[in-house]
């Protein structure tokens, strides 16, 4: 089989300009990165009420706000744990591109794949 494609997807249906591979591959770490930041921010009150501007019913974090959590998030990217399939330690930014490429060889290969899922 010739290379993956990004525009190719599992999970989402194919879009015209949307990358449905890098969406599917999206999934696996929405709860362990972006909901995990989520939370952390709420319950630690990083982010509070007062940090989000409304405007026609949407809500936006002020710049401040912003910097904040993407300086939580940087923390997650950086956090570590022991990979199961590869069993040593990296980040979560290196565990990404770890699935990107097992992803890839599932694809090109028929190597089964499995989604990232830590305890």
């Amino acid at each position: 089989m010739g290379s993956s494609h990004p525009y190719i997807g599992y999970l989402h249906e194919v879009h015209h300009g949307q990358p449905a591979m890098v969406l599917d591959l999206m999934e696996e770490f929405r709860a362990l990165i972006s909901d995990n930041v989520v939370l952390a921010v709420l319950h630690k009150h990083e982010i509070q009420p007062d940090d989000f501007n409304e405007s026609l019913g949407a809500y936006r974090l002020k710049d401040t706000a912003k910097k904040t959590f993407l300086q939580a998030f940087e923390r997650k990217m950086n956090d570590e744990f022991k990979h199961p399939v590869f069993e040593y330690r990296c980040t979560y930014r290196r565990a990404i591109e770890l699935q990107a490429r097992l992803l890839g060889r599932h694809l090109q290969e028929g190597i089964p794949y499995k989604a990232l899922a830590l305890r």
